[in-house]
């Protein structure tokens, strides 16, 4: 008496990969992981390639019992056809994957560039005597081991300002907001940012998205 097909290692084999990579798309959808669309594409393409290899025998055995197909024929044809949603799959994968990566990573290092800013001016209880319209431009270095170097700071015509956005970047030193986002493959960052005294007293204005970094690119 012949086996089930779902007997064989062939099948089963697949099978397995199928469910996980199913689990693993679901997963991934439903909680909404960093990078959530990356791992949902990454996933779903490696279930639609194992489906692929699931399929082999029963697509034999449709092919023989319906279309009559001789038997050598119809093996060659249905793994030619996992096969082909390897090969298209894979090749899907390798031109879509890394542009969802870079930008997946350029919407974290989008945080952390305002989290920096924050960190020195938005949560500072301190104040700054410069008078209305100073305007300092600064940049710094962040190595990958949360040290600053090579501070740089151009005012328009306050020195007071100058010493205020030293000692404000200089406070970072050690805090976790420094700390690079994981995955990445930066060694370090480049810093650039403004800060304008809009009123008296005051931390100054500015907001987050005046920040930048470089380089401005992750390569996948």
């Amino acid at each position: 008496m012949k086996r089930p097909f779902w007997r064989y290692g062939l099948f089963q084999i697949p099978a397995i990969f199928l469910a996980a990579f199913v689990l693993a798309t679901g997963i991934a959808y439903l909680l909404n992981l960093g990078c959530g669309n990356f791992w949902v594409a990454l996933f779903f393409g490696l279930s639609w390639i194992a489906l692929a290899w699931v399929l082999i025998i029963p697509l034999d055995i449709l092919l023989r019992s319906v279309f009559k197909f001789p038997m050598s024929f119809a093996g060659r044809l249905s793994i030619l056809h996992a096969v082909f949603w390897t090969v298209a799959i894979s090749t899907i994968l390798a031109a879509t994957l890394p542009s969802m990566w870079n930008q997946c990573m350029a919407l974290d290092w989008a945080q952390w560039r305002a989290n920096i800013w924050n960190e020195m001016f938005y949560y500072d209880q301190n104040t700054s005597s410069a008078p209305v319209g100073s305007r300092a431009e600064f940049s710094f270095i962040i190595s990958d081991d949360g040290e600053i170097s090579d501070i740089n700071i151009t005012t328009s015509t306050s020195n007071e300002l100058e010493s205020y956005v030293r000692a404000r970047i200089e406070s970072l030193q050690g805090s976790d907001a420094l700390e690079f986002i994981p995955d990445t493959r930066r060694s370090e960052v480049l810093y650039e940012s403004s800060l304008t005294i809009c009123e008296a007293g005051s931390q100054g204005c500015g907001k987050p998205a005046d920040a930048k970094d470089y380089p401005d690119r992750e390569i996948f």
